[in-house]
């Protein structure tokens, strides 16, 4: 008797342990629910597109009202490009709602020439016509600002980004080659180049809407994306219509 009672307290231990590592996996799988939207990475929608002049003042921001909303867990983009009298770089991106932003890309070419990329996951949800985004400066400068923030879902809320680049010259061939790691991933980028006469005619990613032109005629800007399938380079591989100083700078979100 004391055997069999030996016995089954074994299998009784046995059958809990099992179950208190059923539950870890439990857990484990659900912590990445929660950190996941879900799905394939997509491009949503430009959320605002708007251009002003740099502020002057340490410390000065640029405030911008979103045109539509953002769903919670969806991915915030914001794409900058601005030409500085003097030289400044972006301390903080914020938006009315709280979310966390961080810097992924930025690049500064020919002299005063800029271009950045900052991203967050909308814990918080956005409200177009309500919420804002709010640009912060390191230092007193003036001159043209345009910003494209854009919506993407289906990606991780969590260690963003996947990959991404920069890349300067002066040609007709914007381009800017790195690899990514995830088999899907949502690329978005921006290209800016100064020549009023010259005009951006295409791109091996696909181009969001028109040319942006930031603020004043001499200062243009395009946001382009692609959603891919595999991993391996990437290179968003533009053409402009005669040879140009250009700037691109890009980010991959899986």
């Amino acid at each position: 008797m004391i055997k069999k009672l030996i016995v089954i307290i074994a299998i009784l231990l046995c059958s809990s342990f099992a179950f208190a590592g059923m539950q870890d996996m439990h857990k484990a799988v659900i912590a990445r629910m929660n950190v996941s939207s879900g799905g394939t990475p997509t491009f949503v929608e430009e959320v605002l597109r708007d251009s002003a002049d740099l502020t002057s003042g340490v410390g000065d921001t640029n405030v911008f009202t979103l045109t539509s909303g953002v769903t919670k867990n969806n991915r915030i983009m914001v794409a900058m490009a601005w030409q500085a009298a003097s030289p400044v770089s972006i301390t903080s991106v914020a938006d009315s709602q709280g979310n966390t932003y961080a810097a992924h890309q930025n690049l500064n070419f020919n002299t005063s020439e800029n271009i950045a990329i900052w991203s967050a996951n909308a814990a918080t949800a956005l409200t177009g016509s309500t919420d804002t985004i709010t640009i912060t400066w390191d230092g007193d400068t003036n001159g043209p600002l345009g910003v494209i923030v854009s919506e993407g879902s289906g990606i991780s809320t969590t260690g963003q980004p996947d990959g991404g680049t920069t890349g300067t010259g002066g040609s007709t061939s914007p381009t800017a080659s790195a690899s990514t790691t995830s088999a899907k991933t949502l690329c978005i980028g921006i290209v800016k180049y100064y020549d009023t006469s010259i005009t951006y005619g295409s791109s091996a990613w696909t181009i969001s809407g028109s040319q942006f032109v930031i603020y004043s005629s001499n200062n243009k800007a395009y946001l382009f994306y692609s959603e891919e399938s595999s991993s391996g380079a990437k290179d968003p591989l533009g053409t402009l219509s005669s040879s140009d100083t250009w700037g691109v700078a890009w980010a991959s979100f899986d």
